[in-house]
């Protein structure tokens, strides 16, 4: 969607290999730095170290992207969580996102105390995870899953143009699936 060179950076495929706690790039090396589903996948003790490193290799912004922690959005990952676990579907970053605890705001701010940034919040995790069991309620069967591929597609244009930027608000509330942060670098 870009016309700028992008450079994926992840643990284990993407353009660089490395521990984003550690980034192997100078200082200012990039315009834009975005972390879009991470935080979760980090122990608590270390986001304010990998927010760093992101600040670090940019120029002028970061943008962060995450599953809000609230009690109700936590929940919704343990049951999610065992809806794929009776289905034998893989489970690994469920489990990741219990163990870390999904990032929360007061966190963040705690890490930006001395950051110029904004915050939103957006969408709701009880469609998003209405919408992912839905595939796995369709079973494997062929057709089924052809039809669900159409209907997801014509679901997230729907969703894209007509929910999602419209769902955006400078507070969350109890169902709010995302947090946005933008960074603005000095």
């Amino acid at each position: 969607f870009v016309k700028n060179k992008v450079v994926v950076t992840n643990l284990a495929e993407g353009d660089v290999l490395a521990d984003g706690r550690a980034l192997p790039f100078a200082d200012n090396s990039f315009s834009v730095v975005t972390s879009i589903d991470v935080l979760e996948h980090i122990p608590p003790q270390d986001r304010g170290k990998f927010i760093n490193q992101l600040k670090r290799v940019a120029q002028k912004i970061v943008v962060l992207s995450f599953p809000l922690g609230t009690k109700e959005h936590f929940e919704a990952e343990k049951s999610l969580k065992e809806f794929l676990k009776k289905r034998n579907e893989e489970i690994s970053y469920l489990e990741e996102h219990l163990k870390n605890g999904l990032p929360t705001i007061e966190e963040i701010k705690a890490i930006l105390k001395n950051d110029s940034y904004q915050i939103f919040f957006g969408e709701d995790f009880r469609l998003n995870n209405f919408l992912f069991k839905l595939q796995f309620v369709l079973g494997k069967r062929r057709i089924l899953r052809r039809i669900y591929f159409y209907l997801q597609k014509a679901i997230n244009f729907f969703l894209n143009i007509f929910y999602y930027p419209f769902s955006l608000s400078s507070k969350p509330h109890r169902y709010t699936n995302r947090a946005y942060v933008v960074i603005e670098e000095e």
